[in-house]
């Protein structure tokens, strides 16, 4: 489990394996969902379900604004999700702001930036080619989505599968 809250600078929590097999029988944790804001990880494996994880000393989410509230942006996802070669990735705004969305890899490092400008407020759509800031096509596997606007942040995770 890592902390994004610096996409550049990844912070491990804490790790957790559902199996005690390693290399090809390796079964592990399927999904990790970091969304409620008392700081609950929520965690699910194929053999034994779900389950409710907290870090210690890492207190839950302060300050944090409800999405209905006044100046959200949010991410509302992407299709297809898994996808190849390409995605749309749809985002809402409750007013006029400057959006930054980017990708970036499982280890935190910025692979494109899909839009630095300012948006309406609405629904907007930007599609992603599967590439990297050079026009490299990224490797198959798992990026995370952060849309950045008046300070607040939002991450969506997908899958890039060739």
């Amino acid at each position: 489990m890592f902390d994004v809250s610096n996409p550049t600078s990844p912070v491990t929590l804490d790790t957790y394996d559902t199996s005690a097999f390693t290399g090809e029988n390796y079964e592990g944790c399927y999904g990790v969902y970091p969304y409620a804001q008392s700081g609950v990880i929520y965690v699910t494996d194929f053999d034994n379900g779900l389950f409710l994880f907290s870090v210690e000393g890492f207190p839950p989410a302060t300050g944090v604004k409800d999405d209905a509230g006044p100046g959200y942006a949010r991410i509302l996802g992407n299709y297809p999700n898994p996808f190849n070669p390409s995605t749309r990735v749809s985002f809402q705004m409750d007013r006029s702001a400057d959006v930054t969305l980017a990708v970036y890899d499982t280890k935190g490092a910025l692979v494109q930036t899909l839009a630095h400008r300012t948006f309406n407020a609405g629904t907007h759509d930007v599609a992603w080619n599967g590439t990297d800031a050079r026009g490299h096509r990224a490797a198959s596997g798992v990026y995370f989505l952060r849309l950045v606007s008046e300070g607040r942040s939002d991450t969506h995770r997908m899958v890039l599968l060739k």
